[in-house]
């Protein structure tokens, strides 16, 4: 009847909210303990169309532009990059000490 429908609790266990189910009850009886569920509404239908452009018009940015990328070790990391011979990059990361850091 209201699929879709969620509600955030308070974890006191994991010290965070929780989605949980729209018709589940928190442990304890005191009024604070519940939280209603809500819905999203759908956005108006005059803004979907606005929406729907923006989108084509501003993802097509994505496509056009080209980025390349590079793998640079930071200096005195001891780290060190390679070119294997596929032709992709090997990192190679130095050894870790004996307090755990590389």
């Amino acid at each position: 009847m209201n699929h879709g429908l969620f509600k955030l609790v308070y974890s006191c266990l994991r010290k965070m909210h929780v989605a949980v189910a729209d018709f589940a009850c928190a442990h304890g009886s005191g009024p604070d303990m519940r939280v209603a569920g809500t819905r999203n509404a759908p956005p108006p239908l005059l803004l979907r169309p606005l929406v729907a452009a923006a989108m084509l018009c501003f993802g097509g940015l994505v496509v056009v532009v080209p980025t390349w990328a590079q793998i640079v070790a930071v200096p005195g990391s001891g780290a060190q990059v390679l070119q294997a011979q596929n032709g992709v990059a090997q990192v190679n990361i130095a050894k870790p000490s004996g307090a755990g850091v590389s």
